[in-house]
């Protein structure tokens, strides 16, 4: 709501995302480089929201962080 109040359109995504971190990421990265570059879906400035719980593999030489680190 804050966004909107600050005259930001909002492109909500939903509540349910889910997948390995790493291909979330990719995915999101994707759409914020098509608003910015296509303006599609929507042009910029967006606010882009998104929720859900995505999953960090752990290898055997894992480091440290968690599922945002890995997003970021």
């Amino acid at each position: 709501r804050r966004a909107e109040e600050l005259g930001y359109p909002v492109l909500n995504l939903g509540a349910f995302i889910e997948g390995e971190t790493q291909q979330v990421a990719v995915v999101m990265a994707g759409i914020v480089r098509s608003i910015h570059a296509d303006g599609q879906p929507m042009r910029p400035p967006v606010c882009l929201l998104s929720g859900g719980e995505t999953t960090v593999t752990l290898t055997a030489n894992h480091g440290r962080g968690g599922r945002n680190q890995e997003f970021a």
